[in-house]
């Protein structure tokens, strides 16, 4: 898909693979409608871009509200004449919780903006892209969207959940001009960690051990990885070494899997005190 000109709205864009994301869609020469929750750090990036009005629409607000991201598209499509592209890139994370201890606010804070958004979204935005030359769903999904893994149930299944609405819409779209984009990212440089939900004893040690061992590539590798994946029309992309091993090590063992990483996850919650 040729990015030139092309209008892409981003959501998540004040920080991590967002902000990134947006730098390389303008070198590619889209023009951007953005989002974030942070009003100030979507604010840093946009001066940071510093384009144009008639190439830059933004809103601050929380995805999970259905009503503000729907009014967003439909302002985006009036700033712009149209949109080409939906990147549900928004996502937070819980900390590293027995599924006994995940308490009903946190599930659905976490379920509404990581899976709900991205349905809503992209059903709303389908009768738009269905009229459109060309059209790209893109989804965030995860390293955890490929394997379960204990004491992360609630952003597991969230992101299983965006893996199965991506690879569902691939075959259902398979005939029409949307093409659509599953990313399964690794351990990224971002502060997901950082502004996650979690044991307050444990917070320090989580973030810790996630910036030294477990986040191996930079936002700005991953957003470059993103864009090509999008103009080369590519329907799956793991971003890092650790998302392609762990992808090999499923296929290689489907079961046994499972045991393997529950040995890593008894050492990491032995770092983090959890």
């Amino acid at each position: 898909m040729e990015l030139k000109n092309k209008v892409v709205l981003l959501t998540g864009a004040g920080s991590g693979i967002g902000k990134a994301l947006c730098t390389e869609l303008v070198k590619a020469g889209a023009k951007l409608a953005i989002n974030d929750w942070d009003e100030a750090r979507l604010t840093e990036t946009v001066e940071h871009l510093n384009l144009p009005q008639d190439r830059i629409w933004q809103q601050a607000f929380d995805v999970a509200d259905r009503k503000a991201f729907e009014n967003f598209i439909d302002e985006s499509k009036q700033h712009f004449g149209a949109i080409d592209v939906l990147i549900n890139n928004a996502g937070v994370s819980l900390g590293r919780f027995f599924w006994e201890e995940v308490n009903d606010d946190n599930l659905h804070w976490l379920f509404n903006i990581n899976l709900m958004a991205p349905m809503y979204s992209s059903r709303y935005i389908l009768p738009h892209f269905k009229n459109r030359p060309e059209a790209c769903l893109v989804f965030l999904s995860s390293l955890f969207g490929l394997a379960g893994i204990a004491n992360q149930v609630p952003y597991c299944v969230s992101k299983f959940g965006i893996r199965g609405l991506g690879e569902s819409l691939r075959m259902e779209l398979m005939d029409t001009n949307i093409h659509v984009l599953n990313v399964h990212p690794g351990g990224i440089k971002t502060n997901i960690v950082r502004y996650g939900r979690m044991k307050e004893a444990a917070k320090a040690k989580e973030i810790h051990v996630f910036d030294k061992h477990l986040a191996i590539t930079t936002a700005e590798s991953a957003a470059q990885q993103i864009v090509a994946a999008i103009q080369k029309n590519k329907q799956r992309l793991l971003v890092g070494k650790d998302a392609r091993r762990l992808d090999k090590l499923i296929r290689l063992f489907p079961v046994r899997y499972t045991k393997m990483f529950n040995g890593v996850s008894k050492r990491l919650l032995k770092k983090t005190g959890g």
